[in-house]
């Protein structure tokens, strides 16, 4: 894949059915039948982002994935909700494949910029005024942009650019470097603007990832703490510990 290419993306409509019909669902008491639609949404989630980008990857985290969380944190407390159809819920989605980790997706992002660097020189010309949407005036810059040289440096650059950002995703938020901090962030500025249009922006992808692992993990806990509340005549547990057996 090169960045000219169409991302092959669920259809927002289709991800926003299934999640209404959770919704009815749940409202109307079929809580079984809310959750299949559920898991329906976070195997969707999954599915479309192996492979996939920062771009696109932030969409599914946020038009598919973010809502798929949030269904099931009211689901658990859903009116009617049982201990037993808790658990399951909890194994279903422990069992479930995680999310590609962030790395993977930035390192998905450096071999599809990469990709269109490589380009046979008239399809990178073509693509690049396509995706850029500039007119014959700039004919010009299109032309400098594509020479050798400057593709060179532009493959160079972003090979820094996701390097760093490869290397700040494996750690959690609070350790990561400042992005003025780095040799890739001088290599961004100083590279032309229609050669930097193509480069890795990364930023907005980690930070919806970031926050949707919280949701992931903060799942786990309240399907847990909904199960153990039940089972306990509404009392909460003294420690989270408690609900490990």
């Amino acid at each position: 894949r090169t960045l000219f290419d169409h991302a092959d993306l669920p259809p927002e409509a289709l991800a926003r059915l299934v999640s209404l019909e959770a919704h009815d669902r749940m409202g109307q008491g079929d809580l079984s039948g809310s959750w299949d639609d559920i898991m329906v949404l976070f195997h969707m989630a999954r599915h479309f982002s192996e492979g996939s980008g920062a771009n696109p990857a932030m969409r599914i985290l946020r038009l598919v994935e973010q809502d798929a969380l949030g269904l099931a944190m009211e689901w658990a407390v859903a009116r009617g909700q049982t201990t037993e159809r808790l658990h399951a819920a909890l194994a279903a989605y422990r069992e479930m494949p995680k999310m590609p980790p962030a790395t993977d997706v930035l390192r998905a992002e450096a071999n599809i910029v990469e990709n269109t660097f490589d380009l046979p020189p008239s399809k990178f010309r073509d693509g690049l005024e396509r995706f850029l949407n500039v007119g014959h005036r700039y004919q010009g810059v299109l032309s400098w942009a594509v020479t050798p040289w400057e593709r060179a440096r532009a493959r160079r650059v972003n090979r820094l650019i996701s390097a760093d950002a490869i290397r700040d995703a494996s750690s959690e938020p609070g350790q990561r470097a400042q992005p003025t901090d780095s040799s890739a962030w001088d290599a961004w500025k100083t590279t032309p603007n229609v050669i930097m249009g193509l480069l890795p922006i990364v930023a907005p992808y980690v930070l919806a990832d970031d926050r949707n692992e919280v949701a992931r993990r903060a799942l786990v806990q309240i399907l847990a703490i909904r199960a153990w509340q039940l089972r306990h005549g509404g009392q909460f547990p003294d420690r989270l510990e408690a609900l490990v057996p």
